[in-house]
């Protein structure tokens, strides 16, 4: 039996922990076990890099859970000046997380442990947030219903009004605390 470094050993078994939980049927706590390894296990410089990106990439009016709530679609509904009572709340708030498992399980899966952190950022970029715009048209739009005011919506969105907005959710990163 071939063995592995601690560091490849520790990440194996955190990705594990992390797409069991992912899937629901994993433990928290083994898989915030398995990630105090990871980090223990890794250069501190690659954490501190992990950190920092993700600091960057996260402010206070986004999501840092694994999936929105009903406040926090409600919030990004105000921040784009629509009235959530025009809106099936409860349609966005099923596709957003839909949406969101996606991004989580690409995001889980496409990583490449030989990647380079330019690598894993430019990944992390791509499938690491729900973007506004996204979040207005897949969800927010396609939820409805007919009579709430899509088209005026999709007229903002489309004169690019959102286009800088700040995510509306983004990916926890596993390896901060």
């Amino acid at each position: 039996m071939r063995t592995f470094p601690i560091s490849e050993t520790a990440a194996a078994t955190a990705l594990l922990e992390w797409q069991k939980c992912l899937a629901g049927t994993g433990d928290p706590t083994a898989r915030d076990n398995a990630m105090r390894a990871l980090r223990e296990a890794l250069p501190a410089e690659l954490v501190a890099e992990a950190d920092e990106m993700t600091a960057d990439s996260l402010d206070a009016g986004t999501s840092r859970g694994l999936r929105l709530t009903a406040e926090e679609v409600t919030a990004a509904l105000d921040r784009a000046g629509l009235n959530p009572v025009a809106w099936n709340l409860s349609e966005i708030l099923r596709a957003a997380n839909s949406w969101i498992g996606g991004l989580l399980v690409d995001l889980a899966a496409g990583e490449d442990p030989t990647w380079s952190a330019a690598e894993r950022a430019e990944h992390r970029a791509e499938f690491g947030a729900l973007s506004a715009v996204d979040f207005l048209e897949q969800c927010v739009i396609e939820a409805g219903p007919d009579t709430a005011p899509w088209q005026e919506l999709q007229a903002r969105i489309t004169a690019g009004e959102f286009d800088a907005a700040k995510p509306v959710w983004a990916a926890p990163n596993p390896l901060q605390h």
